[in-house]
């Protein structure tokens, strides 16, 4: 008769693996979070709208589908404008470049709006190599590696919605590059 100890159980071992992982992603991912908020509050104010308020309810109960993107795509505007830059202009940026915040946080700073928001960092042409784990950039990432993650997340494989791969013992991704 085997006897099984509480340490030998798989279960107990993935689970010890998952927190594992979530300790080391977790810090990356609320950063992320908390840049993500900070952006919003920003687009928020442009459009008029004061932390906290609250969009009336349909009768239903709910929200308007797409009322939230709305209003932050009129504070977009609204920052645009203030800026001088047409929406043309902005949309021929790269997604999520530096150029495109300093532009954003000029129209803020003309309509003397203050925000926490640091803007996007600039991405290398083709992205950084991520550590996937930990969310820190480690180096520019080449065509290559941009591809190869591109590949990953279109392959359908299970546990390809990462995009990541292993690189000297660790899993990788690339983090921006073209839209």
């Amino acid at each position: 008769m085997t006897v099984n100890t509480y340490e030998d159980d798989p279960r107990r071992k993935r689970a010890d693996a998952q927190l594992d992982m979530i300790e080391r992603v977790l810090p990356g991912l609320l950063g992320t979070l908390e840049l993500n908020s900070r952006y919003a509050r920003l687009l928020r104010a442009a459009a008029g709208l004061a932390d906290g308020t609250e969009r009336p309810l349909r009768a239903s109960g709910h929200y308007k589908p797409g009322e939230g993107e709305q209003e932050l795509n009129r504070g977009r505007q609204v920052l645009l404008r203030a800026a001088g830059v047409s929406r043309r202009a902005y949309e021929a940026m790269h997604r999520n470049s530096k150029e495109r915040s300093d532009v954003l946080l000029a129209g803020a700073a003309k309509l003397g709006i203050e925000t926490d928001w640091p803007g996007w960092a600039e991405y290398p042409e083709w992205g950084l190599v991520t550590d996937y784990n930990r969310g820190t950039p480690l180096r520019a990432a080449t065509r290559g590696e941009w591809q190869r993650t591109q590949d990953i997340l279109e392959s359908k494989a299970p546990g390809s919605y990462t995009g990541a791969w292993e690189e000297d013992g660790r899993a990788v991704y690339v983090e921006g590059g073209p839209s």
